[in-house]
């Protein structure tokens, strides 16, 4: 038993860590990394601000924060997914700010930070998460508003960071957006799916069992932010 905990405590730093590879048969990233009900609603609610240049209309390929909201909400029946165009409804709500970060360097596609957090029967919650996005991971001059980034990376990127937010961690069935790494193989013509854009039934069992506890809010506490880069 105390092998078991001990690999499974080093998985999940390694996760954190942001360790290429990195895969998880639990698929879900630790105690900490699901949400808190809140008093007034049966089960979770989580709202997606989106802060993406591409949704005012930017010069890059939009990140479809709408569309992956509802990838999401679609196949998690416990967790309710509700996008809002930059700040969610209200200082209480569970919420995903989303924006598009062009410092994160060649090679990181996202990263997603638990912002603020709390404790409540012992047990850590997320309450605000902040997701960045990568609007020019292959290094191809889309953050000068040069070449575009690709759509199909923009939107398995997004389902990633997402997932994330919502406690999955890096798994390696390319059936699912939570591998790591680049949507396509650019060197062939056409290009060669490598991980798909959408979430499968997999990760929606994971978040809906992450998330099927009855405990709600009672305190709050900072905590020390965690993060989950791709």
């Amino acid at each position: 038993m105390k092998k078991k905990v001990v690999l499974v405590f080093a998985s999940v730093v390694a996760i954190l860590l942001g360790m290429p590879g990195t895969a998880s048969a639990n698929h879900s990233l630790g105690p900490t990394y699901h949400w808190l009900k809140k008093p007034w609603d049966f089960g979770i609610v989580v709202e997606i601000a989106d802060r993406s240049d591409g949704a005012s209309g930017g010069p890059m390929v939009p990140f479809p924060l709408n569309q992956a909201s509802w990838d999401w909400d679609n196949g998690t029946p416990n967790v309710s997914l509700g996008y809002r165009w930059w700040n969610c409804s209200s200082a209480v709500a569970n919420c995903v700010t989303v924006w598009e970060d062009n410092s994160l360097g060649q090679g990181t596609f996202g990263q997603m930070s638990v912002f603020r957090s709390t404790t409540s029967n012992g047990v850590t919650h997320m309450l605000d998460v902040h997701v960045q996005l990568n609007p020019d991971p292959l290094g191809n001059g889309n953050a000068a508003g040069g070449v575009t980034e690709n759509a199909t990376q923009a939107r398995k990127t997004t389902c990633h960071e997402l997932g994330h937010a919502l406690g999955l961690a890096h798994i390696a069935d390319t059936t699912s957006c939570m591998p790591q790494g680049p949507a396509l193989d650019e060197s062939t013509n056409p290009p060669t799916s490598l991980i798909s854009t959408v979430p499968n039934q997999h990760d929606f069992d994971t978040i809906t069992a992450q998330h099927n506890h009855t405990h709600r809010q009672i305190q709050r506490t900072d905590d020390e932010p965690a993060t989950a880069p791709e």
